[in-house]
């Protein structure tokens, strides 16, 4: 069990420092370079490449995280994300495709709610989400925009921001992220998102664990979340600064095992 302590002695210093943070965020704006067309999409690709990105388009990856099995199947522009587990009604098969949602048990389709039908297929879409970054970061409803060059625990990154359009950005297309990518390595190694959902607020997380798997780079998470920075609108890309004073709570571990990949096409 991985244990993780990141919380600062006393709340004052995270407060002051988010004070000072926003301060001089207000300042202005990015700098002429971080503002340079294209600069955030190249680091990007330079990203999904750094991470096996060439490995990634038609393939299929399984899986566990949790209590499920998992598997992600994707062939240029279809997709297909499954997730199943024994439970006391039978065996539970979520699949969520280009055609839509289903829920299956014991091989039967079940009849859900809208809302119970929406709210599984967030879940399992945003767990092959996450699973499949950075290379989801390559959509055409991403919206990328430089930030600045930063240093986190002595490292060298760039800091970028990612929105979404609204056609083609899903449902949570009003989420905002920042990703820090390692200026020489060009790995994601850091990321916060802002989310809009009825649960509302902010995480950041730090990868660890990182290893290749059918040339593909997988990496674990500890999730964190913050007392000064919590709410949507609060400024998310200050979160690093609050790692780096421990003023950073542990949410959770994300560890996902027992990984498989298989190329599936040319």
């Amino acid at each position: 069990m991985l244990r993780v302590s990141t919380r600062l002695s006393t709340r004052a210093a995270a407060a002051l420092l988010a004070a000072a943070l926003l301060a001089f965020a207000a300042c202005g704006g990015p700098s002429e370079e971080a503002s340079a067309p294209g600069k955030a999409e190249t680091i990007i690709r330079q990203a999904a490449l750094a991470h096996g990105g060439e490995h990634a388009d038609r393939v299929k990856i399984e899986f566990d995280f949790r209590e499920y099995h998992y598997v992600i199947a994707l062939d240029g522009g279809r997709f297909q994300y499954e997730r199943a587990r024994p439970d006391s009604a039978g065996y539970i098969r979520d699949v969520l495709n280009n055609e839509g949602f289903r829920r299956e048990i014991d091989g039967a389709r079940v009849e859900l709610s809208r809302e119970a039908d929406s709210s599984y297929a967030s879940s399992l879409n945003a767990v092959a989400y996450f699973m499949l970054l950075p290379f989801k970061l390559t959509d055409d409803a991403v919206q990328a925009r430089y930030l600045s060059e930063d240093d986190i625990l002595g490292e060298p990154y760039h800091e970028i921001e990612v929105t979404f359009e609204r056609a083609g950005g899903g449902d949570d297309y009003q989420d905002r992220y920042v990703y820090w990518f390692h200026r020489d390595r060009h790995t994601m190694d850091y990321f916060a998102y802002d989310y809009q959902t009825s649960d509302a607020g902010t995480r950041f997380r730090k990868a660890y664990n990182a290893r290749t798997v059918g040339g593909v780079r997988f990496q674990d998470y500890l999730n964190f979340t913050s007392e000064t920075i919590a709410a949507p609108g609060d400024p998310i890309e200050q979160m690093d600064s609050l790692l780096a004073i421990q003023a950073l709570d542990t949410v959770s571990v994300i560890e996902k095992t027992n990984i498989v990949v298989e190329k599936t096409g040319e």
